[in-house]
């Protein structure tokens, strides 16, 4: 994935670290909500992650919430539905 294999050069490594920190959270989630898969999600957010990173990076960018309002970031994505 674009945010972990480039994680310095696109600056994704604070919310890379962000992620980590939270697993054993997510873990827990996965237990609690057998029927929610929280991984598949966060895979799919940091798949997100890289390619808004380096839109940013290559001067193509929006801010965050213009690119989450745009309907790429996880569309209809809600895990607690």
């Amino acid at each position: 994935m674009e945010a972990i294999d480039h994680a310095e050069g696109l600056g994704s490594k604070p919310q890379l670290n962000a992620i980590a920190a939270r697993a054993d959270e997510l873990s827990n989630m996965r237990e609690v909500y057998p029927n929610r898969d929280a991984i598949s999600h966060l895979a799919e957010a940091v798949k997100h992650l890289g390619a808004y990173k380096k839109k940013l990076v290559a001067g193509e960018g929006k801010s965050f919430e213009q690119y989450a309002a745009s309907g790429a970031f996880l569309a209809n994505q809600c895990i607690l539905q």
